[in-house]
This record gives structure tokens, sequence and C-alpha cells, in this order.
């Protein structure tokens, strides 16, 4: 069972800084931008810059800080098969990306069971062997290779 966090050990500025990592805008997933502005400090001077860097890396291995962390993070992150298969699909459905839908397809194929993985040798020393081939094009590479050793 997860240990009650108390809140009282961090600061409101701590708090902040944790919600600010983990909530969409531009200081989510980075630490330095959570904290600098959860804390009120200048980005652009290189100085604060520095400190809010070495600062934030301080605060996000506390333990006090990370038990309240890591909890917000695996609520926010949490990935479940639904929102994967929406996301693999509207990759297979969108036509932009031709590259990033053909790799949809074969991921989509893969999982339903539906992806060649294996054929049968027509021809050659090893017929018992099955070939290992990922495309079509693969296999009518492998159909030439062997038509070619058949008419030697």
């Amino acid at each position: 069972m997860a240990k009650k966090i108390e809140k009282s050990k961090l600061t409101d500025k701590q708090l902040l800084c944790a919600k600010l990592y983990v909530q969409a805008g531009p200081e989510r997933g980075n630490k330095t931008k959570a904290y600098t502005k959860a804390f009120g400090k200048d980005l652009s001077d290189e100085k604060e810059y520095n400190y809010c860097r070495s600062s934030s890396n301080r605060l996000f291995t506390n333990d006090s800080f990370l038990a309240y962390l890591n909890p917000l993070i695996e609520k926010v992150f949490m990935v479940d098969d639904n929102e994967v298969d929406r996301e693999l699909n509207w990759l297979i459905l969108q036509r932009e990306h031709l590259s990033s839908k053909v790799a949809a397809i074969k991921v989509y194929n893969k999982l339903k069971g539906r992806a060649i993985k294996t054929i049968k040798h027509i021809g050659g020393s090893k017929e018992d062997e099955p070939l290992k081939v990922e495309t079509i094009h693969d296999i009518e590479k492998e159909i030439a290779r062997l038509k070619a050793i058949n008419e030697l």
C-alpha cells in the first residue's frame, strides 16, 4: 500500500514545481524550467540559470519531493491500451507522413497477427528451414534469389 505523502514537508514553491513539471505547458518534463517558474527566477541571466539548474537537480533527488512527484507522474503520464490504439489508428489514417503511416500499419499487422513472419523455402538446400521476412519486398527478393539458384 502506498504511504501517505506529507505535503507539509514541502514548501508551496516545491509543490508548485512538481505540478508544473507534470502539467501541460513549456515546463512539462523540464526540471529547470519548472523550478525557475515556481521560484520566480530569471532564465535569461546565466548565473540564475546555472543556480536553477543545480537547485532543480538537488530538489528532484529529495526523497520527500520525489514521494510527492512520482504519483503525479504516474497519474498524468499513464497510458492505457485504448489510448495507444487511438494513436495507432490516427497514424494509420493520416496522409501527411507516409513513412509513419507505413510503420504504423506494420505494427498493426503484427499486433493482429496478419504480418508474414515465415515462409518455407521453395528450393535450395535448406527446404525445411523457415525463412524470416518482414516485407513483401523481402519476399520478392528471396523468390528472385531462389529462381536464380534453380536455373543453375
